[in-house]
C-alpha cells in the first residue's frame, strides 16, 4: 500500500512541474518583444525559472517512468529510488549547465583532481567513518563488551564513528580505529556471558587425580566470580619424575569476562591454603639438610605456643607447649569457607589468629569485612546488579534496571550501590525494606580464643556447627580428642 501511495503522489508533482514549465516557456516566448517583460533582468529570470521547472519535471517524471516500467520497479527500495533520483538529477544539472554555456569538462576535471586529493588526504578518516557506520549497523559490539588484545580483555566504554575507546584493567584507555576493527579478525567477549580461564598447580604424584579434583572443587566452588552453570575441570597435564610431582590444569568459567583479571590470583591463593591444610607440597629437587632458612620450617616456629598462651591466658606454659607439639594447625585465606579435613572428626579447633564471621544472606561475606581499601560487590558485579535490580523493581517497577545500571558505574561496593538505588524509592517504609533486603549486614566476628567442634553436613564435608568464613588470613589449631581437655573444652 505504501508503494501505491508514493507512486500516486509523484505523478501529481511531475504533472505540476510540467504544467509550470509549459506556462513559463509560453510566457517567455510571448514576452520576448514586450518593452517591460522582455527586458533585462525580468526576461532572463523567466527563462531561468522555466529551465528549472523543466529540469524538475525531468527528474520527477523520469523517476515515475523508470520505476513504473523497469522490472521490479514497483518494489524498489528507498535506496534504489534515491539512486534513480540522483542519476536523473546529475543528468538534469549537466544539461542546465550546458544550456548556459558552462565548460563541464574543465569543471569535472578540476573537481575530480580536488576530490582525489581530498580523498587521499582523508583516506584513514573516511575509512574509519565508513567502518564505524558498518560496526554500528552490525550491532555486534556493545558498550561493556570486551576486546581481547594480548590475552587481556579491554572493556569497551564508547563506540564512535571514528574509533572505539576501551579501558584496560589497570585503568589505561585504549583507542581502536574503526577501520582496524572492521578489516581485521577481532576477538571479543560479550558482557554478561561466561568466559573460560585456566591455571595450573603441582602436587605430589602419590595423590590420586580424583581426590585432587574433589579437593579443587571444594576449595573453589564458592568463589562468586565463577559461573555455577559450568563445572570445574581438573586434568593432569605433566609429570616431573625428579621430584615425583604431577602438574594439573584447572579450567574454570567466569560469569563475566571482567572477573578474569583478578580470579586467577584468588584461585592460586585458595589452592595454596588448601594444599597446606592437606599436607601436600612439592619438595625442592635437592633440599639442604637442616637448613634454618628452609621456608617450610616455619610451621615448627616456637611462637605457636606463645599464640596459644595469648589467646587462652588461663593455660600454663607447659599446657601451651603440649598443645603446640601435639596438635596441628590449619591456615585459611581471606573469604574462605571453613571446611576441615575429614580425618579430624571429633577434634576441637581453636582460633589462634584472625577472625571468623557468619556469612550474610548474599552467600559470602562482604569484601569490606575482609580487606582494607576499595572493594567490589559481595557477589560478582553482574550478579549483584541483578539482585539489587530485582529488589528495586518490586518497589519502583521496570525503571529499576536503568537506575541500577547507572548507579553501578560509579559504585565502589554493594553498600554504595544499595544507597544510591534506594534514593529512587519514594516511600520511607518501602525504602527501609529495600535496604534491609540488599544491604550486607556486617557480621559479628569470632576472634582469637574462640573454640568450636565440627560436624558433617549433608554432603559429608566436615564443617563447624554454624557456617563460618575467614574474614582475613587466619590460623586454626586443630586439637586431637586426647588434648581437648587441656582447652577446657570437649567436642562431646
Amino acid at each position: 500500500m505504501s508503494d501505491t501511495i508514493a507512486l500516486t503522489g509523484r505523478p501529481m508533482w511531475a504533472l505540476t512541474a510540467a504544467g509550470a514549465a509549459c506556462l513559463l516557456w509560453l510566457l517567455y516566448a510571448a514576452t520576448a518583444a514586450d518593452p517591460l517583460l522582455g527586458q533585462y533582468p525580468v526576461h532572463p529570470a523567466i527563462e531561468a525559472v522555466a529551465v528549472l521547472s523543466t529540469a524538475l519535471f525531468f527528474i520527477l517524471g523520469g523517476s515515475v517512468l523508470l520505476l513504473a516500467f523497469l522490472p521490479g520497479g514497483l518494489r524498489a527500495t528507498a535506496l534504489q529510488r534515491m539512486l534513480v533520483h540522483a542519476l536523473l538529477t546529475f543528468i538534469a544539472v549537466y544539461v542546465v549547465l550546458s544550456y548556459y554555456g558552462w565548460d563541464l569538462r574543465a569543471v569535472l576535471t578540476t573537481s575530480a583532481i580536488v576530490t582525489a586529493a581530498i580523498g587521499f588526504a582523508m583516506q584513514p578518516t573516511l575509512g574509519s567513518v565508513i567502518s564505524g557506520v558498518v560496526l554500528n549497523m552490525d550491532y555486534r559490539l556493545r558498550v561493556g563488551d570486551g576486546i581481547i588484545r594480548g590475552g587481556e580483555a579491554i572493556e569497551i566504554e564508547s563506540l564512535g564513528w571514528r574509533n572505539v575507546v576501551g579501558r584496560k584493567s589497570n585503568g589505561q584507555l585504549v583507542v581502536f580505529p574503526n577501520a582496524r576493527l572492521a578489516d581485521a579478525e577481532v576477538e571479543f567477549v560479550p558482557a554478561g556471558r561466561p568466559v573460560r580461564g585456566e591455571t595450573s598447580m603441582k602436587v605430589p604424584t602419590a595423590m590420586p587425580p580424583d581426590q585432587i579434583g574433589a579437593m579443587v572443587d571444594m576449595l573453589l566452588g564458592d568463589l562468586p566470580e565463577l559461573d555455577p552453570n559450568h563445572a570445574l575441570s581438573v586434568t593432569p597435564s605433566g609429570f616431573d619424575p625428579g621430584v615425583a610431582s604431577t602438574q594439573y590444569c584447572i579450567r574454570y568459567w567466569v560469569s563475566d569476562y571482567r572477573g578474569l583479571a583478578s580470579i586467577e590470583s584468588r584461585i592460586q591463593a585458595r589452592l595454596w591454603y588448601g594444599l597446606q591444610r592437606a599436607g601436600l607440597y612439592v619438595p625442592p629437587a635437592a633440599p639442604e639438610p637442616n637448613d634454618p632458612n628452609d621456608p617450610l620450617a616455619w610451621s615448627q616456629h616456637p611462637s605457636i605456643a606463645s599464640l596459644i598462651e595469648a589467646c587462652r591466658p588461663e593455660l600454663t606454659a607447659e599446657a601451651a607447649r603440649a598443645l603446640a607439639e601435639g596438635s596441628e594447625f590449619l591456615l585459611f585465606g581471606r573469604g574462605e569457607r571453613i571446611e576441615l579435613p575429614s580425618r579430624m572428626k571429633g577434634w576441637s579447633f581453636l582460633v589462634l589468629r584472625g577472625e571468623l564471621v557468619v556469612p550474610s544472606a548474599f552467600g559470602t561475606i562482604d569484601p569490606a569485612d575482609c580487606e582494607v581499601g576499595p572493594s567490589v560487590h559481595t557477589l560478582n558485579r553482574a550478579s549483584a546488579e541483578r539482585y539489587v535490580a530485582v529488589e528495586l523493581a518490586r518497589r519502583i517497577g521496570p525503571y529499576a534496571g536503568y537506575v541500577v545500571w547507572q548507579a553501578a558505574r560509579g559504585a565502589a561496593n554493594l553498600e554504595e550501590l544499595s544507597l544510591t538505588a534506594a534514593a529512587e524509592v519514594p516511600d520511607d517504609a518501602m525504602r527501609a525494606q529495600f535496604l534491609e533486603a540488599v544491604r550486607p549486614a556486617r557480621p559479628a566476628a569470632l576472634k582469637a580464643g574462640y573454640v568450636f567442634s565440627p560436624e558433617r553436613d549433608v554432603a559429608g564435608v566436615l564443617v563447624p556447627h554454624q557456617r563460618l568464613q575467614a574474614r582475613e588470613e587466619m590460623m586454626l589449631l586443630a586439637v586431637p580428642p586426647t588434648l581437648s581437655q587441656s582447652l577446657g573444652y570437649s567436642s562431646g
